[in-house]
Parts: structure tokens; C-alpha cells; sequence
């Protein structure tokens, strides 16, 4: 169960930092403008959540414990997206910082 949550933590986590990443070599090599790698993030952590929420959905297990059901899924689903706004808040504020 650990494991689970591990994973579904960094799996938002390493989508993001990539496409953050990514479009930063786009605002500094190729001259995007900071407006555009800002909606661009928007859209792409929109995907990133969509298919985090979708893995942690039907990863989920239901657990057992001493005759008492644990459902997985609706925590995962949770943590997932909480990761996914932290990421796209932070990421949202450094693209500014690219050009100071």
C-alpha cells in the first residue's frame, strides 16, 4: 500500500518537472513567449492529471485489514490530484522567473 501511494505521488511529480522542463528550453531556445509556456503547462498538467488519476484509480486495491475494508482508489485519486496542483502552482510561478 506504500508502494501505491509512492507511485502515484511521483508519478505527477516526475510528468511535471519534465514538461516544466521542456517548455523552459522553449521560452530560452526558441523565444516562446511566457504567456504561451504558461498555457501550455496549463494543458499538459491537465493531461498529466487526467492520466495520474486514471492510474490511480485502476491501480487501486481494496485491502483487507481485520474484517475492515480499506478502498485505495478515492485516497489515491486525492493525493494525485493535490500532487498535480502544488506542481502546476509552482510551475506556474517559476516560468516567470525564467526572464529575470
Amino acid at each position: 500500500m506504500i508502494g501505491y501511494y509512492l507511485g502515484i505521488t511521483l508519478l505527477p511529480v516526475f510528468i511535471g518537472v519534465g514538461l516544466f522542463l521542456g517548455l523552459q528550453l522553449l521560452v530560452v531556445k526558441y523565444h516562446l513567449s511566457d504567456q504561451d509556456a504558461k498555457g501550455y503547462f496549463i494543458l499538459a498538467m491537465l493531461f498529466a492529471t487526467l492520466t495520474s488519476v486514471g492510474v490511480a484509480y485502476f491501480g487501486g486495491k481494496n485491502f483487507n485489514t481485520q474484517g475492515v475494508e480499506i478502498v485505495s482508489s478515492p485516497i489515491g485519486i486525492l493525493v494525485t490530484v493535490g500532487v498535480s496542483i502544488v506542481i502546476l502552482i509552482t510551475g506556474l510561478l517559476n516560468v516567470r522567473k525564467i526572464y529575470k
